[in-house]
Formats: C-alpha cells, structure tokens, sequence
C-alpha cells in the first residue's frame, strides 16, 4: 500500500556548488532541540488539528496523541502545532468575527517532572505557564491562595523562611572563609600549600638553599627561613627595594661585616704605606736622632723603603678583594631569595585569581539568597495575616515538594483553574493545552502511570492535551499488543501519526540541503481567524457514507465516535471525501488480508478502477458504498491520495 518510488540522484559536478551563506555563517554542530524547516509535510498534516485545539467546539477534554519512532520529529511537532494554535489565538484577538478562541494557554509538562507526581508536575507548569502569560498572573494568585489551606501556607512560607536564613547563614560563613583565605593568602600559599611552585623550588634546592643560609647567619629551619626571606623581597618588590635590600645583604647579615672592617683596616694599612713612603725622610731623620741605638734601624729601613710600595698594593688588593667577595656573597644570597620571591608572586597570581572568582562567586548566592530571604519573609508574612482572617496577598509558593498535601494543592489548583475556565471568567483561557513530550525519560510502565494519573487530572471542561509519544516505548508497559491497543483507545481521541521520514526521500534530501544551509523555518503565512476549514457542513451524501461505513469501521460506540471526529477532522485535506472515509474505514478496523488485498488493489496504473474481488465481501461493500456516494467507479489514484491522508490520524498498535 505504501508506493515507494527510487530517490532521483542528482549529476554529479565538478564545479563546487554555490552555497547559500558563508561557510562561517554555518552551524558547525545542529542541536537537537533547534526547530527545522517543514520538509516532511508536518504542517499539512497538523493544521486541522490546531484549528480543532483552537475552535470553540473543539471539544474539551480532549487528548491529542502525536506518535512516532525515536527521532522522528515528535517535539518539534508539538512545537509547530503549538505556534500554529497561538497564531490562531492571535490572530483572532484581533478579528471583528472570529471563529476560533482568542484566549488559549499552552503549558508545556516535562515528562521527566512527572515522576515527582503528575498533579504537582501539571499544576507547576500551569502555574508557571499562567503567570508567564502576565494576563492571568492574578488567576494563577487566586488559584493557589484556593488551593492552601492559610493555616498550612503560614506554617510551610515560615518553615521555608527558617530554611532559607539557615541556608543564608551557612553561604555567608562561606564567604566569610573565602575572604579569610584571600586575606591570608600569602601565608597560605608559603606555609599551607603543598606543591605551590615556591615550595617545590625550595624542596628541590634544599641542600643550596641551606649553605647559603647558614653561611649568613640564619639557624633553623631553612625551608621556612627561605619562604619568609621571599615574603619579605615580594613586598619590598620594585627597584627601591631591590636597592634597600642589596645594602642590607652588604653589612647586615653573618660574616658581610667582617669582611667590610677587614676591607676597611687593608684600605687604611694600603694608606699608612702610602704615606710612609711619602715622609721617609721626615721619620727616618727622626728615628735617626732617637740616639746611635735606632740609627741601625733607620739605615735597614731606608735600604728597604720599597717595601713599602709593595704592602700598599698587596693591602689594597686585599681590600677589594673582600669587597668583592662581599658583593658576590650578597648578590648570590639575593638571587636566591629574588627567585623565591619570583615564584611566590606567580602562586599568588594564580591563587588570588582562582579566590576572587569564588568571592565573586559567593558574594552573588549570598546576595540572590539574601533577595530571597526578604521576598519570603514579605510572604510569610502575608500568609501569616491571612491565616489570621486579614486580606494578604496570594503570592505563595504553591507545591513546595513531592509530598500527599502538595499533590492534594496541586489537584486543587488545577480544579480552581479549570472552573475559572469553564465559567468563562475574563481573566481565564478560554482553553488550557498541556504538552506533554518525552514520556521515554521514565520507564515504561512508570509512564504509562503518569499518562493515566495525567489524563484523569486533565479531563476537565476547557483543557487539551497533547502527548507527544512513541507508541513502541509505552506499549511495553502493558501486557501484550490487544491491552496496549485497547489503553491507547482509552486515553487518546485525536491520533495523529506523524508521516514517516525514512519513507520520504525527496523530504529527507529537503530536510539534509536545509541544514547544511542554514535555512530556518519559512515565516509563516498571516493566518485567516474568520474562517475554519471544519465548518465546512457536511453534505447528506458525506453522512449517508460516513453512517454506512460505520460498522466497517468500528465495533464500539467510542471507535466509531472516534471515525466520525477523524473524517470531520481530515475531510477539509481530502480532494475525495468519500475515498477518505472509504479509507478512515479501512485503517481504522480491516483485518490483515483486507489491508492486503487493498494494497494489491491499488497496486496499478493510477486511471484503472479499484476492483474487489467476492473473497471479500466487507471490502466490496465498502467500495460499492464508496462508489455510489462519489457517482463513479473509485480509481487506483484517488485511493492513494485518500490513503496517505487517512494513515496520517491512524491509531497505532
């Protein structure tokens, strides 16, 4: 029954092909959520289905199944048939006679939020959805000041006020540690911080470290000595504190004084050398009228008066080689220590980045928490004088959690919401549309659960559903493929199943050229809130068939309800309504050799007639029905056309 025809493979070039953007304006990787051009033929098959949702006899309750395999496009679908029900709403805001329901709400139900408990999952996002919305803020107030009890809201809106402060306490004493850390971050670092890059330099050079400590005068413990010489040069950092600390590496520590006095006596013997050769002859007469004991004396020290020249130079060089040798103890001690300084200023770079981000950090939860703790100690407040009989405002939090109370507020705010929307209050939807969409984040039979607790909650005058599913997955939560069939008929009277892309080539080709192009979704045409393609009035002939294909089509009185919604709901996308109720029929109930024999049928030139043979007289009658309501013969053509509309609303399983 399904005519797939070989996909056309385009000539192949060897001119590269023109692309429509730049290549830097190409998505190098397309997310799963991101919304699609319609290249699978969606829209078409949606857009009866949201003029339903949207028109005022639409029917409520109402729910809509959107059934297809892993990755066929369910969310994205749920998403297009929402934006086409909003542009229907819109639209009709702001028409003189409109058709469809000006005021409609759709909340969208993580699948996953619904393990907490469907009444809880359903109420919060309808909260959230209604306070979205801004118009209806005031109703979501109401309903959840109906829906608690003043006296449980007092005790809840003060038990999460004390969590609150509690929890306000604890991240201020945090950011408390924070800065305490950022301010004794150099003590940390030196002192508490293995593997800092000052402490491996220390511990690796340990033994050099130690010589040229000592050799200065520090006992103890070196590795600590060190770190506390380069805390020391890094806050004396810059060229004046170079400088000082040069001069004091030069007569301050163990041994560099020394070294300058016995400089300086070798400078001051270098002298005395000088100026005893400069006045030999004043202190040799002298010495010589001393008496003829000293004259000896003068005459060996006149024979050796160059003695002199020679203790001058050796003073002198003594002298500035302790100079020097001072200078280098200095300069190397001072290498050490500006490298240990040097390595500390780069930890605390490091370090003091990486905590005034977690100020940073901090200071914001603190502040958002202490936001929080004013706006709940506003609303426990408040709740506090309305539990006491004074008017307060409606701000409460409503299902604080998984618990029985929360679920019983939840139901109760659900039903406050509802009849607000059947009384048609101004400031209600005129209709609520839940979506429902990735049932397959639960296991299966936990999903089914959540699908019946969903359903009761949502059978309620004024409120659509929409559950995006695959059929397989949840099929697996029931026993055997007659109680899945038979719970899927329960619980979803608009199928809609969503045309499958691995059979449309040309689409998949549409679907691959849009995104290496970038293309998004076309901008939707401006649509027409003054008329509905369901309104169209069915012709005596349409129900003459439609009631004569009834029996052929369901054997309870909810499958054929069921038939006649569909074929009013597809008829409007029908060239051939009476093929389309021919073939409504056909996929609601044949059997397997029905579907058989039709697909053999329709396995032809499109011009030829359908023909039937007697082996099977339900098939025969329908066709004859089919044929009489049209005035001539049905052909193979028609029948696919009708088909591949008729598949697009079949039940699955």
């Amino acid at each position: 029954m399904n005519q797939d025809s070989a996909p056309t493979i385009p000539p192949v070039t060897r001119d590269p092909p023109t692309m429509v953007k730049p290549a830097s304006a190409l998505p190098l990787f397309i997310p799963e959520t991101r919304v699609e051009a319609d290249a699978f033929g969606h829209d078409a098959v949606l857009a009866p289905v949201a003029e339903l949702l949207a028109h005022p006899r639409g029917g409520s309750p109402m729910t809509v199944g959107l059934f297809g395999g892993p990755g066929a496009g369910k969310s994205a679908a749920s998403t297009r048939l929402m934006a086409r029900v909003d542009a229907l709403a819109s639209a009709s805001a702001r028409t003189s006679a409109p058709v469809f329901l000006s005021r409609v709400l759709g909340a969208r139900v993580a699948a996953g939020e619904l393990a907490r408990g469907p009444a809880i999952a359903i109420a919060s996002a309808l909260n959230a959805a209604l306070i979205a919305s801004q118009r209806y803020a005031a109703l979501a107030a109401e309903a959840a000041r109906e829906a608690t009890d003043p006296h449980v809201a007092a005790r809840q809106a003060t038990e999460r006020l004390d969590h609150a402060r509690k929890t306000l306490d604890v991240e201020r004493k945090a950011l408390e540690d924070i800065e305490g850390r950022k301010a004794r971050l150099v003590d940390s670092i030196l002192f508490e911080t293995a593997g800092s890059r000052i402490d491996a330099y220390a511990r690796a050079n340990r033994t050099t470290i130690e010589n040229r400590l000592r050799g200065f005068g520090f006992d103890g413990e070196c590795i600590a000595t060190f770190k506390e010489l380069a805390r020391e040069a890094h806050e004396h950092a810059g060229f004046a504190g170079a400088i000082a600390a040069f001069a004091r590496s030069l007569w301050f520590f163990k041994g560099q004084a020394k070294l300058l006095v016995w400089a300086v006596v070798m400078f001051l013997l270098a002298g005395a050398s000088h100026l005893a050769r400069d006045n030999a002859e004043l202190w040799l007469g002298a010495l010589r009228g001393v008496g003829e004991q000293t004259t000896p004396v003068a005459d060996w020290a006149a024979a050796h008066l160059s003695w002199l020249n020679n203790l001058r130079a050796v003073a002198n060089g003594l002298g500035a080689l302790l100079i020097i040798v001072n200078v280098a103890r200095a300069l190397r001690f001072l290498a050490t220590v500006r490298r240990g300084a040097s390595l500390l200023a780069n930890d605390i770079a490091t370090k003091r980045g990486q905590i005034e981000t977690a100020v940073a950090h901090q200071t914001r939860r603190v502040d958002a928490l202490t936001r929080e703790t004013e706006s709940l100690s506003t609303i426990a407040s408040e709740a506090e004088k309305r539990a006491e009989g004074r008017a307060g405002i409606a701000d409460i939090v409503a299902f604080p959690g998984a618990s029985d109370e929360a679920a019983e507020q939840a139901d109760a705010f659900i039903a406050h919401v509802a009849g607000a929307c059947a009384r048609g209050d101004a400031g209600a939807p005129q209709r609520i549309i839940a979506v429902i969409d990735e049932l397959d984040a639960l296991p299966p039979a936990r999903a089914a659960e959540c699908l019946r607790a969903a359903g009761k909650l949502l059978s309620r005058e004024g409120f659509a559903t929409i559950v995006a599913t695959d059929p397989m997955f949840l099929a697996r939560a029931f026993d055997g493929q007659a109680a899945a069939a038979d719970e899927f008929d329960r619980a979803f009277q608009t199928p809609v199943s969503l045309p499958d892309p691995g059979r449309d080539s040309e689409g998949m080709s549409a679907f691959a050229r849009a995104l290496l192009t970038n293309a998004r979704p076309p901008v939707s045409a401006p649509v027409d809130a003054s008329a509905c393609t369901l309104d169209a009035p069915l012709q005596p002939v349409e129900t003459a068939l439609v009631s004569t294909l009834a029996p052929f089509a369901a054997r309870s009185p909810r499958a054929a309800k069921r038939f006649v919604n569909l074929y009013r709901l597809a008829r409007g996308r029908a060239p051939d309504t009476a093929a389309l109720a021919m073939m409504l029929a056909l996929d609601a109930d044949a059997t397997s050799i029905e579907l058989a024999a039709m697909g053999a049928a329709m396995d032809g030139d499109g011009a030829a007639e359908i023909a039937i043979g007697a082996d099977q007289p339900r098939l025969a009658f329908a066709l004859a029905a089919t044929n009489k309501a049209r005035g001539k013969p049905l052909t193979i053509g028609d029948a696919r056309t009708a088909w591949s509309i008729a598949r697009d609303y079949r039940m699955p399983l």
